[in-house]
């Protein structure tokens, strides 16, 4: 489907194509020159300058071949290289580089042309000139022949969903705490493919904050180590290797030599860490990153000082400036799933605000975004208006549910619905719908398609789904267990955090964690930062106590100290379970539960901390 700005934008761009037709047709007809002629034929098609001194004996030679097959191998290349520039145009949003190769090569194949063509057919000099015109007019054409849009009713399901934090989720959240924990400016166990595509380390660490902070709301009494390593993952997002990107794309996309991220577009980027922080801060009530300059960004010479209010600031004022509503991620794509990520950041930090935006961007998401089959574009260019084909199988339609759910949750049943009767066969997984490459890393591995499908279902309730979708991941891409981590071998990072994103989401756990509000943490909290010792499967208040539960992973040789902070001050504390004792909370509101050494050889320990009232 194409709305009124699409429609237009279309209008103009094919308009354009069908001048370069006539100028072509034109030179080709009315110059009888070669060189012009050569020069209409290669702007009529990427190298098709080459094709008309096929008809001649001189000009371009090859590796001591005729003449002929100089100019088609010229052909051959300068049609790889252009469908290249085009790939390099969607990937990283360089518009430079495919009309530089169109234009080029016409001119070098003028350059190189014969004095007049001998053999050439006027069928022949005209083919370039008519396919132009056959791909001008093509798309209007299908426009009127695509299907009707089908709307069902969307399915209902629980909408809560049992998620235990079973030794797998435990194992898989070990994976995801071993790589926030180092130094932030470390990335051991990160994946460095590309900072262009899905591959980009920034979506790695920004899936490894959405997982922990779901983690967290399960362990809600819980701050330590799992507080520091989401604290680091929005760190390690201002390292100028993860966001240098843009001084590239934006100057080779907007023409645009400012380097600053934040600055225009790239919702890839500003959406992403807004919701990271954004589901920080509603879990822990912690708003340091909202201060005024807490997020630093240096690179060289260049210096940029952000917060996730100037990041929230920047996602408005993307949608308030597009003529879609929705903003660009590259430029010249908008793709709605970044969107939808930023919108659930928007709203997981001004819900009042996003009363302001949500009309016109609902209007947009469902005028030029949804196909007549009522699924949602991958992505549609800004500046052509020309929308994506539906790539991707079984992810692409399910997983933007998970997100959409927070915005509009119709959205995302209709969406879910749609997804789940394409990839689900009666009690069984169409495994062919499911893309057998994990877009995490590129591999030949379905870890991405159904760690994704599981993530949606669980996030829409659908508790059967996600079963068949973690068996048939475990089947397919099996697991081990190193160091206590879960790790599965030909998984990407990213597939590893968006199965534990599913293993964690009990239904609405992203949309119940944005809409939560804000408020600092009430009662006692485990506070340890004894990650190499101890695993944690609870921390939760229930009634007037602290309810821990903690599981040994190495030995200690001296008493370990548990650490539990905000308590009230000069008001005695108990401890019972696997041990018990008292003590009065500092001037900081804090107390150390000792851990004798004989408690690391337990599987499990237990401790209910109470304060006097």
């Amino acid at each position: 489907m194409a709305g009124p700005v699409s429609t237009a934008k279309q209008t103009r761009f094919l308009g354009g194509l069908f001048v370069v037709f006539l100028v072509a047709n034109a030179l080709i007809s009315f110059s009888g020159q070669a060189s012009l002629q050569a020069l209409g034929a290669g702007l009529a098609i990427p190298g098709g300058g080459f094709l008309l001194s096929i008809f001649d004996d001189g000009g371009l030679r090859c590796l001591g071949l005729p003449a002929w097959a100089g100019h088609l191998a010229a052909f051959v290349l300068v049609a790889a290289v252009f469908a290249g520039s085009v790939i390099f145009w969607f990937g990283a949003g360089n518009i430079i580089l495919p009309p530089l190769v169109w234009i080029g090569s016409a001119a070098l194949s003028a350059w190189l042309a014969p004095p007049v063509y001998l053999q050439a057919s006027h069928w022949q000099l005209h083919s370039g000139p008519v396919l132009l015109l056959i791909i001008t007019i093509l798309p209007v054409l299908l426009s009127y022949v695509r299907p009707k849009s089908s709307r069902p009713a969307a399915s209902t399901f629980q909408r809560s969903i049992s998620s235990p934090l079973d030794h797998k989720t435990l194992a898989l959240g070990r994976f995801a705490l071993d790589r926030a924990l180092q130094p932030v400016d470390q990335f051991e166990g990160f994946q460095f493919i590309d900072q262009f595509q899905t591959a980009a380390t920034r979506y790695q660490i920004a899936q490894a904050g959405y997982a922990l902070a779901l983690l967290n709301s399960r362990l809600p009494a819980f701050r330590g180590y799992l507080h520091r390593a989401q604290m680091n993952l929005i760190q390690k997002q201002c390292d100028p290797r993860i966001w240098r990107y843009w001084q590239y794309e934006n100057a080779w996309g907007n023409f645009d030599l400012n380097p600053d991220p934040v600055a225009r577009d790239n919702i890839m980027y500003t959406g992403f860490l807004a919701a990271q922080i954004a589901m920080f801060q509603r879990q822990t009530g912690d708003m340091r990153f909202s201060r005024p300059g807490a997020l630093s960004l240096k690179s060289g010479k260049h210096h940029f000082s952000h917060d996730h209010s100037s990041l929230i600031d920047a996602l408005f004022r993307g949608w308030q400036t597009s003529e879609y509503t929705l903003m660009p991620c590259e430029p010249n794509w908008i793709y709605p799933l970044c969107n939808a990520i930023g919108a659930s950041a928007a709203i997981g930090t001004n819900q009042a605000k996003w009363q302001t935006i949500a009309p016109g961007f609902r209007q947009s998401l469902d005028q030029e975004f949804t196909a007549k089959d009522g699924r949602i574009l991958p992505f549609r260019s800004s500046r052509t208006g020309i929308p994506s084909p539906h790539i991707g199988g079984a992810v692409a339609e399910a997983y933007p549910a998970l997100w959409w759910n927070t915005s509009f949750p119709d959205v995302a049943a209709h969406q879910w619905d749609i997804a789940r009767r394409n990839a689900v066969d009666g009690i069984e997984l169409n495994l062919k719908h499911f893309w057998k490459v994990d877009t995490g890393d590129y591999r030949l591995s379905r870890a991405a398609s159904l760690a994704g499908f599981a993530a949606a279902a669980a996030e829409m309730g659908d508790g059967d789904a996600r079963g068949l979708a973690l068996s048939a991941l475990e089947d397919t891409c099996p697991h081990h267990i190193s160091g206590n981590a879960l790790m599965r071998p030909n998984a990407s990072v990213f597939a590893h955090m968006t199965e534990l994103i599913a293993r964690l989401n009990e239904g609405n756990s992203i949309r119940n964690l944005m809409r939560k509000p804000l408020g600092a943490p009430d009662g006692p909290l485990l506070d340890t930062q004894h990650y190499q010792h101890l695993i944690v499967s609870r921390a939760e208040h229930k009634h007037t106590t602290l309810q821990i539960t903690l599981h040994p992973v190495s030995q200690w040789a001296q008493d370990l100290h548990l650490r539990i902070s905000n308590l009230k001050t000069e008001t005695p504390v108990t401890w019972r379970g696997s041990i018990s004792g008292g003590a009065t909370p500092d001037s900081d509101g804090v107390i150390d539960i000792p851990l004798s050494p004989e408690l690391s050889h337990k599987s499990e320990i237990q401790i209910i901390v109470e304060q006097q009232t």
